[in-house]
Parts: C-alpha cells; structure tokens; sequence
C-alpha cells in the first residue's frame, strides 16, 4: 500500500512492541494473545520481537486484556542455551531471591514486584518444557541455516519460522540499519542483501511447508525516504511509502495505490496506518470491532474504526 504523511506521527501505530502503555496489536484478540509456545502454561499471553543486537522477547503475561499487557523481555535471545542450561542454578538463585524479598513483599503489595514474580516462574517452567526445543536452532540442516544468512536478522527469521511452526502466534523480527542520511551507496549494500536473502528464503520455506497460506509475513517500516538525494544519503519521508504483504490469504504479485512519478506524494489509493493494522487484524481472523481496555483505561480497537483494504485478499 502506498501511505500518506497523515497518521506517522508515532511509534504507536507501527511497532507491534509497545512504546507507551497501550495495547499492543496482539493484545487485541485472545485468539493471538491467549495462544502459546508455553502449552504447559495455560493462556500465557506470547509473541516474539527479535532485534539484531540483543534481542529479547516480550511476553504479555495478562490473563485477560485488561492488566499487565506491558511485556517482561528477555534479553541475549538468539543464543539461550548457554543462559538457560542449568534449571537448578535458576532456581537457587530465585530461592536466594525469594528469601531477600520476602519481608519487602509481605509490607508492600506491588503489582510490579508481583509480576516479575511470575514472570520468573513462568521463566522457569519454561526451561523444564520440551517447548524450549523450538528454540534451538542446531537441530536445522546446515544448508537450511546457511540459506536464511548468517547473521541475527536471517537467523531471526529461521527461529520465527520455528516457533510459528511450535503454535506461536505473532512473531515480529527487526532489522536495524537502514537510516541512511548518509554513506546510502555504501550501507545499502550492507543491509539489502542480508534482507533480500532471509525474506526470499522465509517465504520459501513457509510455502515449501504448506504454511504460506496459514501464515501473514509482513514488511513495514516507520516511514520510507525522500526520493531526492541530500548530500549522499536520503531523509526522512513520512508523506509515501511503501510495505508489503505475503501469504495469509493476500494476493501474490498484487500492487495496490500508486504514487505521482517521484515517489514524493500519493496519488491513487492511499492507505492509512489503520487501515493497514486493521487489514493485518482482518488476515488473522480478529474481531476489528471489539474494543480492548488498555491499562491506563482507553478503550482501542485494532486501526482505531479503519476499515480493512479487503482488495489485498483473495
């Protein structure tokens, strides 16, 4: 879709990990929040961001959508044998713990304290789950490793694909570096070439498994950039961009709006932020209509009463 400047003005649209004390997009709807790589925990709230330095994964603990939607996470994911190979240091050290905050706990009942508390024996119920296998990417071929690119964001990919394939339900993975105000010639071809490679072999994969269909891969950003050149680099440009849809029912090679010649402005069929999030809800099966109560009390629905672009489905 091609976006106008209206609406970009915020993380808050965009990223599915929370900047502000809102719902996040799969906080929305229990069918996504309530289903779990954690079968062994009932209706633990799960999805997966995975970031190309340290990573870390959000986990909404919330039994219903009305407290605690702001995730823990779970920092140097990638890799977390080496960090969670020994359930019994775990729990020594978390009994130690226990017994420093007990007399904390007992005088004040923080809600905090609390989840953290919890957090930490999900944490621990996690490490003694069979489910801890999706994470171990060493049981994949090596030709399928090499594939998705040697590096966090392809590696990142791969993991996404096992856990969707293990009953996780939303799984976002960034890739950073693409703010190229300058050195674009140079940097580009860092960064291109690791996302062509990782993306052209995630959707290989998935339709090679008979999940493309059953699986919505998105592409987005926070906003595109100016189609002029500044120095050796490119600016910021909100007002047109583009993203991308595959699988999950969305028609393949299929182009919907149109920008003027320069790519500067929209000029046919421009889509709004949320529309874009409400097509995304639409592609999962969610409920756009039903509001969700936020923590701090707003009633939100997934593209704030937008309208999905039904054009981009089958």
């Amino acid at each position: 879709g091609i976006y106008p400047e209206k609406n970009i003005n915020s993380h808050l649209f965009f990223d599915l990990e929370n900047r502000i004390t809102e719902e996040s997009l799969e906080s929305f709807d229990p069918y996504l929040s309530n289903a779990s790589l954690y079968k062994t925990i009932e209706k633990l709230g799960f999805y997966a961001l995975f970031l190309p330095e340290n990573s870390h994964v959000p986990i909404d603990r919330s039994k219903t959508l009305k407290k605690d939607i702001d995730p823990a996470r779970i920092r140097g994911f990638c890799d977390p044998y080496p960090v969670l190979s020994s359930c019994a240091a775990a729990t020594k050290r978390l009994t130690l713990l226990n017994g420093l905050d007990a007399d904390f706990r007992r005088r004040f009942q923080d809600k905090g304290v609390n989840a953290y508390n919890g957090f930490y024996d999900d944490a621990l119920t996690l490490m003694k789950s069979k489910e801890l296998e999706a994470f171990d990417l060493s049981s994949e071929p090596e030709e399928q490793r090499v594939a998705y690119g040697d590096n966090s964001f392809g590696q990142g990919c791969l993991l996404a694909r096992r856990l969707v394939s293990s009953g996780v339900r939303f799984v976002e993975v960034k890739q950073d570096g693409w703010d190229h105000h300058k050195s674009l010639a140079d940097e580009m071809g860092e960064v291109a070439p690791v996302f062509d490679q990782a993306f052209t072999t995630l959707i290989t994969d998935l339709e090679g498994r008979g999940m493309l269909d059953s699986t919505l891969v998105v592409v987005a950003t926070e906003f595109g950039r100016k189609p002029s050149f500044d120095g050796d680099g490119r600016s910021h440009h909100p007002i047109c961009f583009s993203t991308l849809l595959a699988g999950g029912g969305a028609k393949a090679g299929f182009v919907y709006g149109k920008s003027d010649d320069e790519g500067y402005y929209v000029d046919e069929d421009a889509v709004s932020i949320g529309a874009f999030h409400a097509s995304i809800a639409f592609a999962a099966g969610m409920d756009i209509r039903k509001p969700a109560i936020s923590p701090s009390g707003r009633p939100m629905t997934v593209g704030d009463g937008e309208k999905p672009v039904l054009e981009l489905f089958l």
